[in-house]
């Protein structure tokens, strides 16, 4: 099965889960947690080093230096990779 059948799949369980079911899936994948090393989000500009890394990268775009891809263009690109699998 591929992963987006299986997100669409866990997601299917979600939506119709009764609350006790809900809170039985959380107490499940927060016990397995540290297994599987399940990541929580979190804000990427409290992070020090991405924004240092952002702000290098903005300066290349500014300056010239790197030119950038339009959003369109690389959702169509991701787009039509994901299309044909």
């Amino acid at each position: 099965m591929k992963p987006e059948e299986i997100k669409q799949k866990l997601f299917s369980y979600i939506n119709q889960a009764t609350p006790e079911q809900l809170e039985d899936m959380l107490s499940f994948v927060e016990e397995e947690e540290t297994e599987y090393e399940v990541e929580t989000a979190s804000a990427p500009w409290d992070d020090e080093e991405f924004v240092k890394e952002m702000d290098r990268r903005m300066e290349e775009i500014d300056s010239g230096k790197v030119q950038g891809i339009p959003w369109e263009e690389v959702h169509k690109k991701v787009f039509d990779k994901y299309k044909k699998e």
